[in-house]
């Protein structure tokens, strides 16, 4: 901090003394490397200094429960002995009316899927059961293909005595997770097909009574919301449509604007067939979306055209149940409009991809599988050396704006100016610009602007590398109105515009490259004594 002091004394009669006080302090810093446009964890350094960036994302996941759905499924059941009108059936505590004995209940699974086997990761049992009977009852329900640690699921379910006018009701909810379950009938020859018994016991506190000519016991058996960890059967041959959707892409979402002219790129779609099915594949699209710069279309003869993914190998392992079978596709500057793709800096990557199941039929013989967790999985690996020329490429760093210190002589201020000093070593010419926010980020001014916001490009030698730093210099004068706007700024919002210092000269980065911000204040103020 400098201070420079000057007063003046006259006559003999005591008077005011007046100093005028020159004041330099820093206000806000900032430095802006290359994690500044891409997260640090995907910059990697070559041998020669140069950079690259290397990240890998998640397009989609097709998923096991989407493959593979269980439909809800409701089984009505109805009591009601055969009589004439005025007839009657007599009954005694303890008697059993079977509704049926190992009754057969078929899903009706959609895509033709024909299932075997399946074990519950979730999923409830829900039991509606109406007793018009002037006796309590108790409602059986053994759902045999139903078991777990070797018990068939059981239920006994006690309803209180009712009438024909008005049926008792009981409602039950039980969790069936955990829970295999078979598919397969009676005697283990069909699909889709469980095996139940139910039946309605007089209570053994009852009296004797009689059931009449119209009562009807009734109950529903309602499957919900069954989710499999496992499952086993034949899925059929359905054909999947994932999409058309997108996937956000976030990697360079601190490039507010522009785009890059890359000299060159690599990206590798990777498709993951974790399911036990053979899968005939065909990515229809692929579009790289910008707010600002619009859709680029991805251009290539590895789209629409199907390939093949043989079937997952199931295995026993902690890790993982299943050895993935794997599709790469690799798009480059030779293949494809790549570099467009990805030099329109998406935000979002859209999609639409179709994949046929079993293309061939049931050639497992009913041993397709799906386990919780696993699908039918596409990541996008991208390599881009960093070399490139840039087109109106706009970078925003907020940092703190402190004229703290002069709380106390703030309201002395007579003039000044800010002075920044930009200290460039990126091979661009850049355009800033400065915006003064409050402590809830709203703008307040446009402190720094054009025509006065140009940082010069340094030199570059025969191979476009920077030799040195270059240093520029700008002024920003502000008078009283602006001072009070800078009183109320908490931050300084600085947007930086880059472009290439010979046009379209495309140049390479370094991890020595940035830029450094300084500014600072000159404020003079009177200090009355």
């Amino acid at each position: 901090m400098v201070l420079i002091f000057t007063f003046t004394l006259s006559s003999c009669k005591k008077e005011k003394t007046y100093w005028d006080v020159d004041l330099s302090l820093p206000v806000a810093s900032s430095s802006l490397s290359l994690s500044n446009l891409f997260p640090d964890t995907i910059i990697s350094a070559n041998q020669n200094g140069s950079l690259s960036i290397f990240f890998d994302d998640e397009v989609f996941s097709y998923t096991a429960d989407s493959l593979v759905k269980i439909p809800d499924t409701t089984i009505y059941n109805t009591f009601q002995p055969i009589m004439f009108p005025g007839g009657y059936y007599p009954y005694t505590p303890g008697f059993t009316l079977d509704i049926n004995v190992q009754d057969e209940v078929r899903f009706d699974f959609p895509n033709d899927i024909q299932l075997k086997e399946a074990k519950i990761r979730s999923g409830k049992l829900k039991l509606l059961v109406k007793n018009p009977l002037r006796q309590p009852v108790i409602f059986k329900c053994f759902v045999l293909s139903a078991t777990i640690n070797g018990n068939p699921l059981s239920l006994a379910i006690p309803i209180n005595a009712g009438t024909r006018e008005n049926p008792t009701i009981k409602d039950t909810l039980i969790d069936i997770s955990g829970y295999k379950v078979s598919f397969s009938g009676a005697i283990g020859n069909k699909t889709n097909t469980i095996v139940q018994d139910l039946d309605f016991m007089i209570a053994p506190y009852a009296t004797s009574d009689t059931i009449r000519y119209g009562d009807s016991l009734q109950s529903y058996i309602t499957f919900q919301k069954l989710v499999p960890d496992f499952a086993r059967g034949y899925f059929g041959s359905q054909t999947v449509t994932i999409g058309p959707d997108s996937t956000n892409f976030d990697f360079f979402n601190n490039i507010n604007s522009g785009t890059l002219a890359l000299d060159s790129t690599e990206i590798v779609l990777s498709l993951k067939n974790e399911f036990g099915v053979d899968i005939r594949g065909n990515i229809q699209q692929l579009k790289s979306i910008h707010p600002a710069n619009g859709t680029v279309s991805l251009i290539s003869s590895s789209l629409n055209s199907p390939f093949n993914m043989s079937r997952a190998t199931a295995i026993s392992s902690s890790l993982s149940p299943v050895i993935a079978t794997n599709k790469l596709l690799s798009f480059t500057q030779n293949n494809s409009n790549i570099t467009s793709f990805i030099g329109n800096l998406p935000r979002k990557i859209a999609y639409q991809l179709s994949a046929q199941i079993n293309p061939l039929g049931n050639v497992s013989g009913f041993n397709d599988f799906v386990y919780y967790g696993t699908g039918l999985k596409a990541n996008l690996s991208v390599k881009i050396p960093l070399r490139f020329s840039a087109n109106n490429i706009v970078l925003k760093d907020t940092t703190t704006f402190n004229i703290d210190a002069l709380a106390e002589q703030i309201n002395l201020v007579n003039d000044g100016k800010l002075i920044l000093k930009a200290t460039n070593s990126y091979p661009f010419s850049l355009k800033l610009t400065g915006i003064l926010l409050d402590e809830f980020n709203h703008p307040i001014e446009q402190l720094i602007s054009s025509p006065n916001n140009l940082i010069e490009s340094p030199l570059l030698n025969v191979s476009q590398e920077v030799t040195s730093p270059k240093t520029s210099i700008l002024y920003i004068p502000f008078d009283r109105s602006k001072l009070e706007n800078m009183k109320r700024a908490k931050k300084i919002a600085y947007y930086i515009e880059f472009n290439t210092a010979n046009g379209s000269q495309v140049v390479s980065f370094y991890k020595n490259y940035k830029l450094e911000l300084l500014l600072t204040s000159e404020f003079n103020y009177t200090v009355k004594q």
